[in-house]
């Protein structure tokens, strides 16, 4: 099954949405994971293609100016398996599953469907996967 994900994946890239946090349709903030060590833009999309080429329930990605990059999921995602992937950066922060602005929250669901928007913030980047 992991090969079938890998094959899904092929060809897909980081798309650029926009200066800002990555909202959804609703202008909802994603639920969110965030990586440990990865702190350039660079290393972010790169962080973002490897995950969401093996685990499905990755949407996007966002960075933000101070070095911090976070992976954005689906609700319902398997996070215990998520987080047992360690990604180039060295892995996750667990337990940081949050809504962007609200700080830690560990029943937060998570806005809905794909990464279309941002909402406005020039210290963050926000890319969609696809």
């Amino acid at each position: 099954a992991g090969v079938m994900r890998e094959r899904l994946s092929f060809g897909q890239v980081p798309l650029f949405v926009g200066d800002g946090q990555c909202r959804d349709v609703n202008g909802q903030a994603f639920r969110v994971v965030r990586m440990k060590g990865v702190q350039s833009e660079q290393e972010c999309r790169h962080s973002l293609r490897q995950v969401a080429g093996q685990v499905s329930g990755v949407l996007g990605a966002q960075s933000h100016t101070e070095g911090t990059c976070e992976l954005l999921v689906r609700s319902g995602t398997d996070l215990p398996d998520f987080l047992g992937l360690v990604p180039m950066g060295g892995g996750w922060i667990e337990a940081d599953m949050r809504s962007a602005e609200e700080g830690p929250k560990a029943d937060y669901l998570g806005a809905a469907g794909r990464v279309v928007g941002i909402e406005k913030d020039l210290s963050w980047k926000c890319w969609r996967w696809g």
